[in-house]
């Protein structure tokens, strides 16, 4: 990686640790604070399990700031392909930081490991779709669409579609703006998916009743 390109993501880092204690999710504050603060201290290996840790539990500025660590090496063996996955999934809760260092990231990586990267949240975000994450929804289709080598229109139509249909926010802009880009057949195949991914989503077990599957009875 170029040294301007290492510079960058250096000050991205810093600026996320400014906007991060009041970001991050209250039962995280402590704990965030605490990863800081052994980073500032040179406990390089400390923050990055505690980072990791809140990552994993969905702490977004977590997952930005591991990132940047991992593209670094820095207390953990550089991994350019984690970092992708992380600054992903930084972006796809809404970190403005994490725009740029996805965009920085993709610079330099190999489409066979964009395929991967787009894979393993696939994945992970099925997991949460599964356990009753709505939002999740909506950045499954942002992966399709956005992360793939070759998008998945339809797939992604059809969850940004359910995502729409559950009120997640900002999944109807983005459900109608794909939707210009399709020719009719692909977007009632689309369509036609949404109908079964959100009949799934209405019989999944732990349904908040009335929460999002109202309008199934109407049917």
């Amino acid at each position: 990686m170029h040294n301007k390109l290492r510079t960058r993501i250096g000050l991205t880092l810093v600026a996320a640790w400014m906007a991060g204690g009041a970001m991050a999710a209250a039962h995280n504050d402590a704990e965030f604070a605490e990863a800081v603060a052994a980073y500032k201290a040179g406990n390089k290996i400390i923050a990055v399990s505690a980072f990791r840790d809140l990552a994993a539990d969905g702490n977004p500025e977590a997952q930005h700031n591991l990132a940047i660590l991992l593209v670094k090496g820095e207390g953990v063996p550089r991994n350019d392909r984690e970092a992708l996955y992380w600054a992903w999934r930084a972006r796809l809760s809404g970190v403005k930081q994490s725009v740029g260092l996805v965009q920085l990231l993709e610079l330099e990586t190999a489409e066979d490991t964009m395929e991967l990267v787009a894979t393993k949240l696939e994945k992970d975000l099925m997991l949460r779709i599964k356990g009753g994450d709505a939002a999740s929804m909506l950045a499954l289709g942002r992966v399709k669409n956005e992360v793939r080598p070759e998008p998945d229109q339809i797939g992604a139509l059809a969850w940004m579609t359910v995502a729409a249909a559950v009120n997640v926010e900002h999944a109807g802009l983005l459900r109608d703006a794909l939707t210009l880009e399709m020719g009719v057949e692909d977007r009632q195949e689309a369509q036609d998916m949404a109908v079964k991914l959100f009949d799934n989503w209405c019989a999944r077990d732990g349904q908040d009743e009335g929460v999002s599957c109202a309008t199934r009875a109407s049917r």
